[in-house]
Formats: C-alpha cells, sequence, structure tokens
C-alpha cells in the first residue's frame, strides 16, 4: 500500500541531472539560517521522463515527511548510488529551501539503505487514473474512455489491467480505485475527473502535479496514481514516473497507451529501462523500452532481466553455474502449459566457475511472437541475450540468435551460447565455458605506450575490432588476447 504521506506530497522542480548542483554557488535572497531545517529522514526518489523525440531525462527528488511538509524536493547536491522508493537520506543539517533541500559547504550526504519491500508486483494493486481539467485545457478523452484504454471496461482489449493480469499469469492484477476524493468527487471504476482552479497552457508539468495532488491527499488506499494531463503544459514530454514510488504522470493521449502505461507504471514496479547498443530505450522486444502511439498495441510483455525480477515464471528459471549444459527453453506465452517440461529464462549468474567474479547477469530467453507476445517489436522467435549489473539497473540486449548462431559473454571465464531451434515454440540452447584466457603478460607497445589485453578490451567496438585482427612479432593478438577478441 501506498503511505499517505506520499500522496499528500507536493513535487517542486528537481534538478536537470541528477542533483549535480554545488549549492555553495546557489544564492536563494535569504540567509541560510532562515530555512527549517529537516526533522525526518525523506525517501529518495529516480523520476524518469521520457520525451517524444525518444529522449530522456532523470532527475533526483525526496519525499519529504509529514513534519517536512509532505512534499516532493530537488536535491541541490551529489549522491552517492540509492535504490528509488527504498533509502533515505537524512542531515540534521539539511535545510529546505524554495529549490529543495540544501547542505551547507563541508557536509557530506548519508544515505540509510533500506529493505526492498516483497510482493511489489504481485497481488492485488488498487489503481486511480486522475483526468484533469484546468481553466483553459480539457482532457483528450472522455471519462469512459479513459476508463476503457486503463481497465478494458468496453471495447479497448489490449489495456494495462489485461497486460498486466497476461503477462503476469494473474499473479498481479490492476484493480479499480473506488470512493471520492476530499473534495467529494466520486471515483467510479477507478477514474476520477478532478477539475483544477488554474491555467495549464504554457504551464511547466510540475505546477499542475502539485496542484493535483494536493487535491488528492489523503488517498493512502490507492497503489498507483496515474495523472492525466490535459494538452498544452510546456514542453514535449510524453510521459513520467517515479521508480519504486506510486506515481505515473501521461501528457495528453499518452494517458491512454497501453505502452506508456505498462512502461511508467514499470517504473513504478521498480523497472530501470532496456536498451540495445548504446540507446537507452532501443530495446524493443518488451515494454521498458520505446513507447508506441498505438493506443492498444503493440501486445507484448517485459523482458527476461525484468520477468526475474518480478517472479512470476520464478518456478522455470533455471541457473547456469559453469560447464557444459543444455537447456530446452520456451516463450513466456507457453509458461502455462502444464504438459511443458521446458524453462521460460537461464540466469547465468555473476559467479560462475568456482566463485570467479564477474560484472553481468546475463539472461537468455526465447522471444516468442505470439498471443500475449504476438506484438513484440524486435527479434520475433529468436533466442535474446540481455545483461544487467544486477535486477535493479538498467538491463542491455546483447544479441539475438537463430539457428546456429551463438554469443560468448564477458565473463572472466567466457561462456559461449549456442542455438538450435528444432521447434517454433521450442529452442535448444547449448551452454559451455570456455578454457579461453587472455595472457595476463601480453604488451604490445605502440607510440610508447604499452597496449595489455585490458586495454584493448576498453578501446571501443570499432577499435576493439582492429586490434583483435593485428598481430605481435606474426602471432595473431586474438590468440594473446583471446577472451577479449572472442566475439571478433
Amino acid at each position: 500500500m501506498v503511505h499517505s504521506k506520499l500522496i499528500a506530497a507536493l513535487l517542486l522542480i528537481g534538478c536537470r541531472k541528477s542533483c549535480a548542483l554545488n549549492n555553495s554557488k546557489i544564492h536563494y535572497g535569504r540567509k541560510l539560517d532562515n530555512w527549517p531545517s529537516m526533522s525526518e529522514p525523506c525517501t529518495l526518489l529516480l523520476k524518469e521522463i521520457q520525451y517524444e523525440d525518444g529522449s530522456k531525462e532523470t532527475k533526483t527528488e525526496c519525499a519529504l515527511s509529514p513534519q517536512d511538509g509532505g512534499q516532493f524536493v530537488s536535491l541541490n547536491f551529489l549522491l552517492p548510488d540509492f535504490t528509488s522508493g527504498v533509502d533515505t537520506f537524512y542531515s540534521d543539517e539539511a535545510l529546505i529551501s524554495d529549490n529543495g533541500v540544501i547542505l551547507p559547504d563541508g557536509v557530506s550526504p548519508t544515505i540509510e539503505k533500506g529493505v526492498y519491500p516483497t510482493n511489489v508486483v504481485t497481488g492485488d494493486k488498487i489503481t486511480l487514473v486522475v483526468r484533469i481539467k484546468t481553466n483553459d485545457s480539457m482532457p483528450f478523452a472522455s471519462t469512459s474512455q479513459m476508463r476503457d484504454y486503463v481497465f478494458g471496461t468496453s471495447s479497448n482489449p489490449v489495456n494495462l489491467k489485461s497486460q498486466c493480469t497476461a503477462c503476469s499469469y494473474n499473479k498481479l492484477t490492476i484493480v479499480p480505485a473506488s470512493g471520492e476524493t476530499p473534495g467529494g468527487d466520486t471515483i467510479e471504476d477507478g477514474v476520477v475527473d478532478l477539475t483544477l482552479s488554474m491555467n495549464s497552457n504554457g504551464v511547466d508539468k510540475s505546477a499542475v502535479q502539485n496542484a493535483a495532488l494536493q487535491a488528492l491527499a489523503g488517498l493512502g488506499s490507492n497503489n498507483y496514481i496515474m495523472l492525466c494531463i490535459p494538452p498544452g503544459t510546456l514542453g514535449n514530454w510524453l510521459a513520467y514516473a517515479y521508480v519504486g514510488s506510486f506515481l505515473s504522470v501521461y501528457n495528453k493521449e499518452w494517458c491512454g497507451r497501453v505502452s506508456a502505461q505498462m512502461h511508467e507504471v514499470g517504473h513504478n514496479f521498480g523497472f530501470e529501462h532496456s536498451g540495445e547498443l548504446s540507446n537507452e530505450y532501443a530495446d524493443r522486444t518488451g515494454m521498458m523500452g520505446y513507447s508506441y502511439e498505438e493506443n492498444d498495441t503493440p501486445v507484448m510483455c517485459y523482458n527476461a532481466p525484468k520477468n526475474v525480477q518480478t517472479g512470476w515464471y520464478a518456478d522455470k528459471e533455471v541457473r547456469f553455474n559453469g560447464g557444459n549444459e543444455e537447456y530446452s527453453i520456451s516463450g513466456l506465452t507457453d509458461y502455462d502449459d502444464s504438459s511443458s517440461s521446458e524453462y521460460t529464462i537461464v540466469v547465468i549468474e555473476k559467479v560462475v566457475n568456482n566463485g570467479v567474479a564477474n560484472v553481468n547477469d546475463y539472461y537468455v530467453s526465447y522471444n516468442r511472437a505470439k498471443t500475449i507476445n504476438i506484438g513484440t517489436q524486435k527479434y520475433g522467435n529468436e533466442v535474446l541475450v540481455h545483461r544487467a549489473a544486477n535486477l535493479k539497473a538498467q538491463s542491455w540486449l546483447m544479441a539475438h540468435l537463430s539457428n546456429g548462431e551463438s554469443y560468448v559473454t564477458d565473463h572472466a571465464t567466457p561462456i559461449t551460447i549456442e542455438v538450435k531451434i528444432n521447434d517454433i515454440d521450442v529452442a535448444v540452447v547449448s551452454l559451455k565455458t570456455s578454457s579461453c584466457i587472455d595472457d595476463p603478460f601480453f604488451v604490445k607497445s605502440r607510440g610508447g605506450r604499452n597496449r595489455t589485453c585490458e586495454y584493448i578490451g576498453s578501446s571501443g567496438m570499432y577499435r576493439l575490432k582492429k586490434w583483435c585482427s593485428k598481430k605481435k612479432r606474426g602471432k595473431p593478438i586474438r590468440e594473446s588476447c583471446c577472451n577479449t577478441c572472442l566475439n571478433f
């Protein structure tokens, strides 16, 4: 359940790039001694914003306690890594200004690590959709249309509720909220019409959000709140959400688009983005990449790292810990086939081969394009290889493999993933631990500099390929830097 202190929050403008401001350089127009001190810890949050041009922005904010005003505020100082929605910040020297929380010079921020909650993505989740009207702008859709777009109450077959139920195999249910707002507005089948006495054309989205949350203060029984902001606010933003929190916010028609709904509420689940190559959104095999303009398509779920994070398929996951193994895997579309013995996801964890530590976890899955995943936007009916530093991190699509193709991981002792697809619904995947290890004494001198295998491996994709095609004293560098050059 969402704490009422969060729903009572007023969101202030966040800093632009993860709070990189130096408070010693900021002049607030009044003495620091006049700002109130923080009295209770605030909950740290990442705010992930999508833009219509495909770009993104990440901001850091903190949800203050009711004693400190119950606002979401920016933090005008750098922070170490934290888990959004879980970890907290507190300092008895921190001051709460009109521009967010500031720290005096010489004071370093500290974070209190929280415990990640259980059942975040299982059970019934009460969800409220807020259709906002302002003095000069109206919602893009009617109340009944919004109800259909999110909960599928009429003619819309694919929506947030239907896809969460389908992809989780009934482990997660989006339940429409009921009751009324503090102002007496009736919540009917999950949707409420909220009229704000303000203009929104040419206004920053945060001002509309602030006013809406103030009007909804006290609705602490809702797990998720979706704010549908009418057309006309500043910027070409698409939608945004707070990772691990209750709130997602949508610009005009994006509130009715299932991919935006699944993406933003996915952030509420605790998901980060899914990328390919160097593009953080480019993994189009699941819902944590790009969002799409159609209301009820594409029909697809989340990728393998996100699915492991949810635990929805835990009984059909298998861990590979080295050696040589062969697995039959089927798509998540066939997870509930009681006659099938195939796995859904093969997880290659960081520690393999007698405790040798590695940087990334790998996830091997079969992207079967049918039924609940028929709309996957890339690499349908291929084996996918994803990697991520941990379950709470950005995931990356590293390879898509068809029959006879293979991929080699970047583990200290590499693993070769080979594919044989012998049936449209089943892929046979062979995982083999390689004996290929870089020569720790290899040095290639050039231009007065010594190049080791480690240096070559960090030189970028284009230069790496060139290095691996060279020789040293007649011996190919790929033989000395065997692991580094495996994929080249």
